[in-house]
């Protein structure tokens, strides 16, 4: 019986899972202590083939499948219920463990008793776009510190897992909060493990950040109806990718008061997100462009939104 479950859920990843299965299968922890379950959300790559060759040769990788494929938080928790481990891993198809991750992991539950666990995530990048989508995080991540928050949990005790009823099946985006939330109102407590690190291929296109805006776009209206306070987030959402509307306004003079408010309100809301970046480690040369970036998720956001809700329409 594996000691750990490493879930991995995925959907046409060609180009980055075999660097992460090479990663997760040469770790410090011997992998007699684990088992990688992948649950593919019908693929039209060879992402399945890929795992299939390592599968042949190591008995403590599985595939299973996700069909029909509905939401990455569905296909993790198919991966709890084939789980056979003491603690569930939740990994990314993009991600790449170092070799010490499993083993600081468990180390972190055994020390502080642990019920759930947060690691730290690095980027690898070269493109500007993946650098300042790590960016964003640093400044969350350090508003969240500043505050004594915790950061979202990738590592549970199973039982905990599915005490808490799992992820979410129909958040495509926003499911670790929705879990975060369901944590605090049950008071566990998230334990922050830095030593147990992981990277993160950051997106490297404006492609790739058009198509993760427009997946959290059509989420965003499910995650509003179940906490109403992320109203707020749509409205700061609205309010970036107006700008250029709050800046032309004032050049009309029966609404220049009104474009100087909303401007000045938009332009204090995105520098702010400098100085965190900054004040978490980035340099400010480059943090500098956060709000040019913010600006464009934000559009890409709302186009999300707008075709989730024709695809609705459709539906009925």
């Amino acid at each position: 019986m594996p000691l750990i479950s490493v879930i991995v859920a995925c959907r046409n990843e060609e180009k980055d899972i075999d660097d992460c299965i090479k990663s997760l299968v040469n770790q410090t922890l011997p992998f007699s202590y684990y088992e990688i379950i992948f649950v593919d959300g019908m693929s039209r790559d060879a992402t399945p083939q890929i795992i299939k060759k390592y599968a042949r040769k190591l008995k403590n990788i599985k595939l299973f499948f996700e069909n029909p494929p509905i939401s990455p938080a569905n296909a993790r928790n198919i991966g709890v219920k084939k789980s056979r481990g003491k603690y569930i891993v939740f990994v990314d198809a993009d991600n790449v463990a170092t070799k010490d991750y499993l083993l600081r992991i468990i180390e972190c539950f055994k020390k502080y008793k642990a019920e759930c666990i947060s690691t730290k995530t690095l980027p690898i990048t070269r493109s500007l776009f993946g650098i300042l989508m790590y960016y964003e995080r640093l400044a969350s991540d350090y508003i969240a510190l500043k505050r004594g928050l915790s950061f979202f949990p990738n590592a549970f005790k199973k039982r905990t897992f599915l005490r808490l009823g799992g992820f979410d099946s129909n958040l495509g985006y926003g499911e670790d909060l929705d879990l975060y939330h369901k944590l605090t109102k049950l008071g566990i407590r998230i334990v922050y493990c830095p030593q147990a690190k992981i990277y993160h291929k950051e997106p490297s296109s404006l492609e790739e950040i058009y198509k993760e805006g427009v997946w959290w776009g059509k989420t965003l209206p499910l995650l509003i109806k179940k906490y109403p306070y992320q109203i707020l987030r749509l409205i700061a959402i609205i309010s970036r990718a107006l700008l250029p509307l709050w800046i032309f306004l004032i050049f009309v003079p029966s609404f220049r008061i009104f474009g100087i408010i909303l401007t000045s309100l938009t332009f204090l809301e995105l520098t702010r997100y400098i100085y965190r970046a900054v004040k978490g480690g980035g340099e400010l040369k480059i943090a500098i462009l956060l709000p040019l970036y913010k600006i464009i998720k934000a559009l890409f956001i709302l186009v999300g939104i707008f075709i989730g809700v024709l695809q609705k329409r459709k539906k009925k």
